[in-house]
Order: C-alpha cells, then structure tokens, then sequence
C-alpha cells in the first residue's frame, strides 16, 4: 500500500506529459536508377540509365497547452538531382565531358506552423486537465488508504498488545486459584 502514492505521483507526471512540447526530426536519402533505351549514341557509348537522387530532411515541434489550443510547426527541406545520362559522364575520344545537360537539381523547402483550437470538444481548462485532475485524486486517495492501512496495523499491534497482557495476568490469577486450592486442599 505504501508504493500506490508513488505509482500515483508517476501517473500525475504521466498526464502531464501530454502538454509537454514534442520535437521531431527526419533525415533520409535516396536513390532510384531506371533503365535507359541507349538511343542516344556519344562516340559509340549510349546512355544507360538514368540516375534520380533524392535528400531530405525535416524537423518540427508541436505542443498542446491546457486550454485545448495546439500549435504544430514544421520545417521541410529537399534537394532533388536527375541525371539524365547515368552516375557517369559522357566522354568524347579526347576526354572531354560531352554531356548536353548536365545533372539537374531542384531544392526546396517548406515551412507550416500551425494552430487549432477546438470549439466543442475539448475546450477549456477543466476538460483538458480532467485526467490530471482525476492523477490527483487518486493519488490523495492512495495517501488515505495508505494511513488507513498504517491506523489499522497500528490498532491490531495495539489489540495484540493488550490480549497478551490479558493472558499473563490470567495466567497469574489462575495460579494464584491453584496455589489457593492446594492450601485448602491440604487443610481438608
């Protein structure tokens, strides 16, 4: 009984949580190949494959106050490159790049911040703070149950206390019944 206002002083922190802010962040790459007819022929090499590169990343904090109102905030950032003539470039027969166009990139970004504000339900201090409202008394619930507990303990070791004491002194009158019964026995 003693670990409940522990395990209920965890859960009030627990409900808590849930107007903390929350960070986030992503980082990817990637890369996708295709398959090129070789129709187009540079000194006797075609191109192969095309060659699309991908780089991302975004990061973003959101958070919820009590009042119901929550606002999210992203930022998105991406780097696209499309080689048209593969990972490798065209070569004329002295070793000069020959390719018509380059590797083409395209970066871009994107920022959002958000806010929402519910107007029916989950409006106000009282609803959004019910689960922790409800930690709390629940927790000033263990406490009673708690000392309780500790009062009953307290008034068993008591009532204990007081038959042993009751069976010693009855243990010394009925003693003192039997010495008095031998006397009279001996006196008869």
């Amino acid at each position: 009984a003693r670990y409940d206002p522990q395990e209920n002083e965890a859960r009030i922190e627990e409900q808590k949580a849930d107007f903390h802010p929350l960070a986030t962040f992503n980082a990817d790459k990637g890369r996708q190949t295709t398959p090129q007819p070789s129709r187009f022929q540079f000194f006797g090499r075609g191109v192969t494959s095309r060659v699309f590169d991908d780089t991302g990343m975004d990061w973003g904090i959101k958070q919820k106050f009590a009042s119901g109102t929550e606002y999210d905030f992203k930022v998105d950032f991406s780097r696209e490159v499309d080689n048209p003539f593969g990972r490798r470039d065209v070569r004329d027969s002295s070793g000069k790049v020959i390719n018509p166009r380059g590797p083409q990139s395209e970066y871009s970004g994107e920022l959002s911040l958000t806010f929402r504000q519910n107007l029916l339900r989950g409006l106000g201090y009282d609803v959004n703070r019910s689960e922790i409202l409800l930690a709390h008394n629940n927790l000033e619930v263990s406490k009673q149950d708690f000392k309780e507990k500790v009062e009953e303990t307290i008034a068993l070791v008591e009532q204990t206390y007081w038959d042993l004491v009751f069976s010693i002194e009855d243990l010394q009158v009925k003693q003192q019944s039997l010495e008095l019964a031998g006397d009279l026995l001996k006196r008869n």
